[in-house]
């Protein structure tokens, strides 16, 4: 775990990195805490970190490091897309409707139970995703700082965390011009507007939408353009330009 550029951790992301059962994970980190090797969180139940010289150690012995960190970006970039799908009510029903007669709860108690566990999720990782936006575009992996990006709106959207929001899409319009990727310096630029119609900047959010809607014309991104040119006139309604 050493490898790690976040904060801290827990035992699903530790057993992905030592390829072993969590159950087995969890016995050893427990001998690590009673070795003070491992910190154990004292606001956060299951969650552990590393002091920085022994995180220094462990890089120094580490081997396969470029391996490791792109399966712990990976494990961030699958989990996100998965809770991100838990916070949008069209997939969220979907979900839930398939887990009906698994939990024996009714429609509305899933979906609520979806949306709490995709919250709790985004809200113990936040620092570590942030962290591993900056992590996926110094390591090379472009595609996963769009895609993890993009799957944290929602999140901080709720929460109101503007910052975050504008520096991670920020980062994520760098890594999507370095690789070529129209539609995701399109689909950036628009996710960069609505955080600034968000805080009422205007001018701000219809330079962004200007920027999304001329790169998806060029691409040829119907839906794009229609969800663009909705985002505009949001904004020109809340100006009141009617025209």
């Amino acid at each position: 775990v050493s490898v790690l550029r976040g904060v801290d951790f827990g035992v699903e992301l530790a057993a992905v990195l030592g390829e072993m059962e969590e159950t087995q994970v969890q016995r050893r980190l427990d001998q690590l805490v009673t070795l003070a090797i491992v910190q154990m969180s004292d606001e956060t139940v299951g969650r552990y970190s590393l002091h920085d010289l022994m995180r220094e150690f462990g890089r120094e012995k580490l081997e396969r490091e470029e391996e490791l960190a792109g399966r712990a970006l990976k494990w961030y970039d699958d989990n996100a897309n998965t809770f991100d799908n838990y916070l949008r009510p069209k997939y969220r029903r979907s979900i839930a409707e398939g887990l009906v007669s698994e939990w024996e709860q009714p429609l509305e108690t899933i979906e609520s139970a979806l949306d709490a566990i995709a919250m709790n999720w985004f809200r113990v990782e936040h620092d570590n995703l942030t962290e591993a936006v900056n992590w996926a575009q110094d390591l090379g992996e472009h595609n996963i700082a769009v895609k993890l990006t993009a799957n944290l709106g929602i999140f901080f959207q709720r929460r109101s965390l503007w910052n975050d929001w504008v520096t991670t899409n920020q980062v994520a319009l760098k890594s999507a011009r370095a690789i070529g990727d129209q539609h995701g310096i399109a689909q950036t630029m628009n996710n960069l507007g609505s955080v600034y119609q968000a805080q009422g900047k205007w001018d701000d959010a219809i330079d962004c939408y200007q920027q999304s809607l001329e790169t998806k014309r060029a691409i040829g991104d119907q839906h794009g353009i229609t969800q663009t040119m909705n985002n505009l006139g949001s904004v020109y309604q809340a100006q009141g330009k009617w025209d």
